[in-house]
Order: structure tokens, then sequence, then C-alpha cells
């Protein structure tokens, strides 16, 4: 968690199919589908696009999103999984059938250590952070995630990927500068920030010509001062 809050986690983009990587990850979920006797059923086109994403990380966002359907789906109990390119992305669905959510759980589902109050889902082990890790992931990967569920009708989990473009060439999805993205997520920071921006203004004309000395900040106390700063507004 701390690696995708602070921009740490490691991202290596490809070309990757979309359905073939569909497929490999429920092939390695069915054990665990199968000692639930619940069938599985899918809907993934075989002319789905490539994706501008990382490999692993899409197997991880997939896995996570399989295994909540099958630890929420009852046994003997359906799930859904299906695939569609929509214009420069592709939206990947994961339903279930099992205990559903109301909005007011749906509105906090993605926060951290956020677990409903049905005996089904506190009879589950977890720590409340497997959602929260998912829609970070997804985010950091292009993409946007979401969920639409009603109390014992079952969950309907959703969320996108860029494409490859049609040239063949690889297309960055849009992100902003890691600066400005941990200012989003941390608005707090944006005043720390510009003190710190400040006191480092202050470091390079002190190096020229002595300037911080006149406020009392010299020498070696400078650099911790600056460090300081800047480690509270990240």
């Amino acid at each position: 968690i701390s690696r995708i809050e602070t921009g740490r986690m490691r991202i290596e983009p490809a070309a990757v199919p979309a359905g073939e990587t569909i497929r490999d990850v429920l092939i390695q979920m069915k054990p665990q589908f199968d000692s639930r006797r619940q069938a599985v059923e899918t809907d993934i086109p075989e002319s789905l696009p490539k994706l501008h994403t990382d490999p692993q990380r899409l197997m991880q966002i997939l896995t996570n999103l399989f295994s909540n359907a099958n630890k929420y789906t009852p046994e003997g109990g359906r799930i859904e999984i299906r695939a569609a390119r929509e214009g420069p992305v592709v939206r990947i669905t994961v339903r279930d059938h099992g205990i559903g959510m109301t909005d007011e759980e749906q509105s906090r589902l993605f926060t951290q250590f956020f677990r409903g109050e049905s005996a089904a889902v506190r009879d589950q082990p977890g720590w409340g952070l497997g959602l929260h890790v998912t829609k970070r992931m997804v985010e950091v990967l292009g993409g946007t995630i979401g969920v639409e569920s009603k109390p014992c009708e079952g969950s309907s989990f959703w969320f996108t990927q860029p494409v490859e473009n049609s040239s063949g060439a690889m297309t960055s999805p849009k992100r902003y500068p890691l600066i400005l993205y941990r200012i989003w997520m941390r608005p707090y920071s944006l005043p720390i920030l510009s003190i710190s921006l400040l006191l480092f203004l202050f470091w390079i004309i002190g190096l020229i010509g002595g300037f911080p000395e006149s406020f009392g900040i010299s020498g070696p106390a400078r650099s911790p001062l600056i460090g300081l700063a800047a480690g509270i507004a990240f």
C-alpha cells in the first residue's frame, strides 16, 4: 500500500492480450471455484485488443476481483465475467450472485479497512484492504473502477484499462506528474510544499550570497530543515 500511495510502485507497461490474460487467471482460480461448486460463465470475445498495462498488476487486479466473487457467492452459485471494448478502453466486469451491498456500504467500499456489517462478510478473514489496493492499482494503470449492487441480489464490479493504439505503438494512459498526484491525494501537503520550496530557494540563494543567515538559518541547519519540511509534505 505504501508503495502505491507514495508513487513508488514499479510499473512495467507492455502490450498485454486482454482475453488471454483473463483466461489465464480463470484457470489459476479454477480450484477455488470448483471447491464451492460455482459455475463461472464468461463472455470474452476473441477480438479483444491488446491493453497498455502492466501484465503482473493486471493479473493481481483480476485475481482480487475473482477471489472476491468466489468468497461472497454461495456454494453452487453463479459468477459472470464479461469483457468488451468501449472506445479507447476495455471494460471488464465481474458479477456475483451473492449477498449484495447497501448504498452506504458501496460508498465506503474502496476505503482502507472497510468491511461490511453482514455476517457473511465478517465470517471471511481479511483486513478490508483488498479492494482499496485494487482501486489504487487500476488508477495507477490509467483506468477506472466501480461497483453496482443491491442487497441480496449480488454485486457487479467493473474496471477499465486503456488499449494499445491502432498503429501498434503503445499509447500511454493519461497521467499527471507524481508531485501533482501526491498533492491530490494529500491536499494538506500543498501549503507545506510551498514552505519547502521557499526554504529550498533560501538555501540556493545562501549558497550564492549568504541570504539565509540574515534569518538566523545557518550552515548545516539549513539542509535538515528543508528535508523535514519536504518529508512532512510527502
